[in-house]
């Protein structure tokens, strides 16, 4: 009986040691394994976001040319200079040329500091129309005056 405990107490010494080390090198696997999961992850996270800041800094990129190149015109010279009936066809063909060379523009409109609209494109689908001194989006323009006003 002495021999049997003897060699139980043998065999559950050298069990237990490789049990342990093999629940360690398990419990270090899984570690590794989040790890690199979570490297991943953040890798493709990161990946999406510098992607997205290329397009917004892009696009935003393209708009402003195209503001600056409207604000330094010489159809928007003229006419701020003088307003006449002329000049405001220039402003119509300069926008209408904008709008068809310029696709995401749905509309164009130009006011005065007081908020007032002066003369304006609208383009969606297709189909240009003039704006007069009447705002087709009125709540819009009102928003976007409200925050350009000096």
């Amino acid at each position: 009986m002495n021999r049997f405990i003897w060699n139980i107490t043998k065999r559950l010494l050298a069990i237990v040691p490789i049990v342990v080390l093999f629940l360690f090198m398990y419990k270090q696997l899984v570690v590794l394994e989040r790890n690199n999961v979570r490297e991943k992850v953040i890798s493709e996270h990161t990946g999406h976001l510098q992607l997205m800041d290329f397009f917004v800094t892009e696009n935003f990129a393209e708009y402003y040319s195209m503001l600056h190149l409207i604000r330094n015109s010489n159809s928007v010279a003229n006419f701020l200079a003088d307003p006449s009936d002329e000049n405001r066809e220039g402003m119509k063909a300069f926008f209408k040329r904008m709008a068809q060379n310029r696709p995401y523009i749905n509309g164009l409109l130009l006011g005065t500091t007081e908020g007032e609209p002066l003369v304006g494109l609208t383009s969606f689908d297709g189909s240009m129309e003039y704006v007069g001194l009447m705002v087709p989006f009125e709540p819009i323009w009102d928003l976007l005056v409200s925050k350009v006003k000096i």
